[in-house]
């Protein structure tokens, strides 16, 4: 598990800056996938909007959890 301090993605969500929000993204994923993890979650709804921004530059694949929940429903 890795995440920055929220107040870095607050600063981004405050100036709607979503591009912001997918580089805090990207560098916990390039963080995670240094010591091996295999896949990202995101756990989080809001940031989530920044998806497209980060799934084609992630050094792993992501699960959505809005498309996780909804394949099992």
């Amino acid at each position: 598990m890795h995440t920055p301090p929220l107040s870095d993605y607050v600063r981004c969500l405050e100036r709607d800056d979503w591009h912001g929000v997918g580089e805090l993204m990207l560098a916990s994923a390039n963080k995670l996938a240094a010591i091996g993890a295999d896949f990202m979650i995101c756990p989080d709804n809001t940031i989530h909007q920044a998806f497209g921004y980060v799934q084609p530059r992630s050094p792993r694949p992501w699960l959505h959890i809005a498309e996780v929940v909804a394949a099992e429903a």
